[in-house]
């Protein structure tokens, strides 16, 4: 059987430090889209537009209910709504992903579109870029235009207040004010909900730029050491440019990794943090993982086995609940909100569950297709399929050890010396008594991208058998001249049509453990990156049909029975 390969990711670390840059700055908002805040700066700095309409108050009714995101499966597909108290839908999951609710309102995103809801599910506004959460009244937005994704705000009605024209937008704090960086990538202002300027401030930054600003202090990047610090708006060093990474996490608190680590910035990543103070005071040893902004007096964090709350000296918080595994919580009302090893979940306070997602796939006739973890780093995390419903316990048995083995068995001796984040999922499809179980990965190893992963498994429920390509076709037929020759074409067409991103003679023929998948009417060949073509190709497919296969096909065999 086909064996998982760890991948090799190409090393470009003068892309990688660019990547990071964007990606470690910034605090809880949207980031299922690019950064949107480095923009190329306009040889003249736009002057904001100014918008006198102050954001009302949102209703009692909308700040009295309490709505959480939650997810559901629809086949091999997540969608999200909200719940309420009870754990039951009251906004049904049409969404690709959903925030929590804040004064009132929340943002939802359906492929690159960007929404704000209100309780009842109606839309005040949408976006082509990502939209942050109201904060006092008004909420940052970034619209993508011709040269950039500029910064502005709404007020809770839906009604842009102060036009885009920010490299970088803070959220408004409760004196009903933000700070904003203008595109020249030097100029920082602080401004009132009207977008009046009540300061400027001009940083000599020289080569060096902001990367971001929170709360008065402005994070920047200095081109001289390649590392970060961070000054205040008035000029003074908070932190000096020492480090790779940090991140400020609100409370005067920034979250930095140690400057010693200064030679891989993917390993740096990897690293755990710790917290300064605005004194640039160090207040805890170099040991928390995933630090989140605070959100009230706590925020999360994380140690190589659990995450937990800490308060603001970066003591964990051992009257509310922590949780084994690797991701992020956050107080949300009366309720613990946990996204760990890849699912949501509520807990309330005594630690008892109110809702968590179901990621098992249900089929008729009472097949079940359930999800396991396997999490033997911090850094690796497998979702691997077990079978469950079907009347022969021992091929369901089989099946299923047979599963684990295939997921799990190469993943299981990756150590953390290896520096690779492995991130493994599957899809199911059940066609008759042949199930289709597609294992789909990327494992990353720093520099320019990773590698995707994709092994696709042919399971026969009434006897347990993992079906390959030779198992399609008559005994002793000469059925992989045939693909080839589809394949050798099909290769020479698109060279000639100026389509192709074939590598010169690398196709030398189909393997006996090939990959492959099927549709209802064709055999798909396909082939991993680098195997014949580029990484910018992916994975090269050709797809067959049946048709004209058939002389080659054992319509008598047990493969092709179990799906036809």
């Amino acid at each position: 059987m086909k064996k998982v390969i760890l991948s090799i990711g190409a090393v470009l670390l003068a892309l990688a430090l660019v990547l990071t840059i964007f990606f470690v700055l910034f605090k809880d908002k949207p980031t299922e889209v690019d950064n949107p805040n480095v923009t190329t700066a306009p040889t003249v700095t736009p002057t904001p537009t100014l918008a006198p309409t102050p954001s009302p108050e949102p209703e009692e009714s909308q700040t009295s209910l309490k709505l959480y995101p939650a997810s559901k499966r629809i086949g091999d597909v997540i969608k999200y709504g909200y719940i309420d108290n009870t754990g039951d839908f009251a906004i049904s999951p049409a969404y690709d992903y959903a925030y929590d609710f804040c004064e009132g309102f929340a943002v939802v995103r359906s492929g690159e579109k960007y929404q704000v809801i209100d309780p009842s599910g109606k839309v005040i506004f949408e976006n082509n870029n990502i939209i942050r959460s109201f904060h006092n009244g008004l909420a940052a937005f970034s619209r993508i235009d011709e040269t950039a994704s500029p910064f502005g705000y709404i007020n809770t009605l839906g009604e842009v207040v102060i036009e885009p024209a920010y490299l970088y937008a803070d959220d408004f704090n409760e004196s009903g004010e933000a700070y904003v960086v203008l595109t020249d990538g030097k100029t920082a202002q602080r401004i009132d909900h009207n977008g009046k300027i009540l300061e400027t401030y001009i940083q000599d930054l020289g080569d060096n730029f902001i990367s971001s600003i929170d709360d008065g202090y402005i994070l920047y990047y200095d081109a001289a050491s390649m590392k970060y610090g961070v000054i205040t708006v008035n000029g003074d060093t908070v932190l000096k440019p020492e480090y790779m990474q940090l991140t400020y996490v609100g409370k005067d608190l920034f979250a930095v990794k140690d400057p010693a680590l200064n030679s891989f910035l993917y390993e740096v990543s990897l690293s755990p943090a710790a917290l300064f103070n605005a004194k640039g005071e160090q207040l805890t040893d170099y040991i928390l993982y995933d630090v989140q902004p605070f959100d009230g007096p706590y925020a999360s964090a994380a140690d190589e086995n659990s995450v937990f709350f800490i308060d603001e000296t970066g003591q964990t918080v051992s009257s509310l609940p922590s949780f084994d595994g690797v991701g992020k919580i956050s107080l949300v009302n009366d309720l613990v909100k946990t996204e760990i090893d890849g699912d949501l979940a509520y807990y309330r306070l005594d630690n008892s569950l109110l809702w968590k997602n179901d990621n098992n796939i249900y089929f008729d006739g009472g097949i079940t297709v359930k999800q396991m973890k396997f999490n033997p780093l911090r850094t690796v995390s497998v979702h691997y399929p077990q079978v469950e419903g079907l009347a022969d316990e021992k091929v369901q048995r089989k099946i299923n050890e047979d599963l684990e083995t295939y997921f799990t068995e190469s993943r299981a001796n990756i150590t953390k010396e290896d520096l690779i984040t492995v991130k493994d999922d599957y899809t199911v499809q059940l066609r008759k008594k042949l199930l289709l179980i597609t294992m789909t990965g990327y494992d990353y190893t720093g520099g320019a991208h990773g590698m995707p992963l994709r092994v696709d498994y042919f399971i026969d429920l009434t006897n347990g058998n993992f079906y390959e390509l030779k198992d399609l076709f008559k005994k002793d037929s000469d059925y992989k001249t045939k693909i080839n020759e589809i394949i050798k074409a099909a290769i020479e067409s698109d060279q000639a049509s100026g389509s192709g991103m074939y590598f010169e003679d690398a196709f030398t023929g189909i393997s006996d453990a090939q990959y492959f998948y099927l549709e209802d009417d064709n055999l798909v060949i396909y082939f991993y990156p680098y195997d014949i073509a580029p990484y910018a190709a992916g994975f090269p497919e050709f797809k067959i049909p049946f048709a004209d296969l058939m002389d080659y096909i054992n319509t008598e065999g047990d493969f092709w029975k179990s799906f036809h």
